[in-house]
């Protein structure tokens, strides 16, 4: 991981929201509003990583979809460089799509069966004009090259490779068009664990020669812990903790983050970690508890927690916390 050292994030996000409505009825009125995203704010700076963790449906896929453009934020800013993104379209929103790349979390569904690899990886090269049909063949082999596949692999369809091999060429699309930022979302869920090592090591070793940043979105911690310069807890929409990743595994403060580390398997089969169970499920969205979200599951849950919503405050130096009675 890169330890470059800047003074402010090239990329953030403040306040971040998204509220879809829910219809019913013949007129299709709106009832209510299911706030997957409720204003969050975090940053990266260039050349780092950022993991965002939590159960799936706290908000981190919607979260990576509104930095992609591809649902439009009920509130909040999306910045570039300092730029806010949120309201770019036409010709603005094409350029900035350049900057801001995808890793799928299905390396086969994410890519069209129809097209063979060469068309795959091309077809960026040709959308946005990047070069001409002669030069086309030698800048794939060379994004293949980065990827560690050679350019025999043009010739081949997506059933004919392993699962490994469909996830570097994904890899492979998404640096077609040397860009800023690289959501990875779920990279290595959907591949078998002897894989999943090689693209973790594929990710760094890019990572460390072209200076890429990443947003990498996933549950396996430990995973998390191994890619990551800062993590983010994210919980029925909200950011409840945030830190740097050695503060953050070493120090957990938020109890829904400390049950999160605690299911975390232990390489060491002498030591024996404290198991926390939470009680529930994940609430509603359409109706998420007052004050803390989390306290419906909380074993520290007071009635405080029920009146008041934490807000997420420094505790230590990067190191935030949205409790009542943790990081004071």
């Amino acid at each position: 991981m890169s330890n470059n050292n800047y003074t402010a994030p090239f990329f953030e996000v403040r306040g971040l929201a998204k509220r879809f409505p829910v219809r019913k009825g013949v007129l299709r009125r709106v009832t209510a509003e299911v706030r997957a995203v409720d204003g969050i704010d975090f940053g990266i700076h260039s050349g780092r990583t950022l993991g965002l963790v939590g159960e799936s449906g706290c908000g981190k896929t919607t979260t990576a979809r509104m930095i992609l453009h591809l649902d439009r934020p009920s509130g909040g800013q999306i910045l570039l460089e300092g730029e806010d993104t949120v309201s770019v379209e036409g010709s603005a929103l094409a350029a900035l799509r350049r900057k801001i790349q995808m890793i799928f979390q299905d390396p086969y569904s994410s890519l069209d069966p129809h097209k063979n690899v060469g068309q795959i990886v091309g077809e960026p090269f040709m959308v946005h004009r990047i070069c001409g049909r002669r030069e086309l063949p030698d800048r794939i082999a060379a994004t293949l090259g980065l990827v560690n596949l050679s350019a025999d692999f043009m010739r081949r369809f997506p059933h004919e490779l392993s699962g490994g091999q469909r996830q570097r060429v994904g890899i492979a699309r998404s640096l077609a068009l040397s860009p800023m930022l690289i959501i990875c979302d779920e990279p290595v869920s959907a591949l078998d664990l002897s894989i999943r090592s090689q693209i973790i090591n594929l990710l760094l070793e890019l990572q460390e020669r072209l200076g890429l940043t990443y947003l990498f979105i996933a549950h396996d911690l430990s995973l998390v812990e191994h890619m990551s310069d800062e993590v983010a807890v994210m919980y029925l929409g909200k950011i409840v903790e945030r830190a740097p990743a050695g503060d953050f595994f070493d120090r957990p403060l938020h109890p829904y983050t400390e049950a999160l580390l605690s299911a975390v398997p232990e390489s060491d089969p002498l030591r024996k970690r404290d198991r926390i169970i939470l009680q529930g499920d994940l609430p509603s969205p359409i109706n998420p508890p007052s004050g803390c979200r989390f306290r419906t599951r909380c074993p520290l849950a007071a009635a405080l927690c029920a009146e008041k919503e934490p807000v997420l405050l420094e505790s230590s130096p990067g190191h935030f916390v949205a409790c009542h009675f943790r990081g004071r």
